[in-house]
């Protein structure tokens, strides 16, 4: 147990740096991450689609001249993958939200950009069984003061449902989402508001992927 299999490499002269992956159900794995090789300039989101053995099928590059950092990748019911994370491309506020959905070869289906006057990190993303998607992270826009734990819904053409909110006067933000056998989601990430000092590990159940509601935070 433990023995290396494989390992592969994939990049070019400068950095490239893979966020996050995720087994596909067909034993395939994809692939996400920041490159500075490939692409419009400055670093681009870049996904690439290896097999069992680490042979890469396809890669596709997406972005803007400025920085586009992609952070992680989820597999939807039927086998289209979606890329969250967030851009200053192109953008309309300090940071925006990105989300992408993917084809099997890697063909953008749809994207979505969020901006506003302030800035929405989308850190995690979890599918749901209707081929929606709840994404996680964080934004500036809350109300509260401070980041807050941000979490949108979309549904399976990129529309987004609803969207909440929760924190206090200091920083807090959400690195993992996931979805419950009740229907409902965990969160988990850090909390400056809550505690006991400085950043503390925050975790939240939310009720019901239709309405959201906090029913237990620790």
């Amino acid at each position: 147990a433990g023995s290396l299999i494989w390992d592969k490499t994939f990049g070019g002269v400068d950095d490239d740096l893979a966020n996050s992956i995720v087994a596909l159900g067909n034993g395939d794995l994809a692939v996400v991450g920041e490159t500075f090789s490939k692409g419009e300039g400055s670093a681009d989101f870049w996904v690439i689609r290896i097999d069992a053995q680490g042979t890469m099928l396809w890669d596709a590059t997406f972005g803007g001249s400025d920085l586009d950092i992609p952070e992680n990748v989820v597999e939807l019911p039927g086998g289209d993958l979606v890329v969250t994370g967030w851009t200053t491309s192109n953008s309309q506020s300090e940071v925006d939200l990105w989300v992408l959905r993917l084809d099997q070869r890697g063909k953008l289906v749809w994207e979505r950009k969020f901006a506003s006057k302030s800035w929405q990190f989308g850190n995690a993303a979890a599918a749901l069984a209707n081929g929606g998607l709840v994404v996680a992270g964080y934004t500036g826009l809350g109300g509260a003061g401070g980041d807050e734990v941000w979490l949108i819904r979309f549904d399976s053409a990129g529309a987004p449902v609803w969207e909440r909110t929760f924190g206090g006067g200091k920083d807090d933000g959400a690195n993992a989402v996931v979805i419950l056998d009740d229907g409902g989601l965990a969160v988990a990430g850090f909390s400056e508001s809550t505690g006991a000092g400085g950043k503390d590990f925050w975790v939240l159940r939310i009720a019901g992927a239709e309405e959201p509601t906090v029913v237990g935070a620790r």
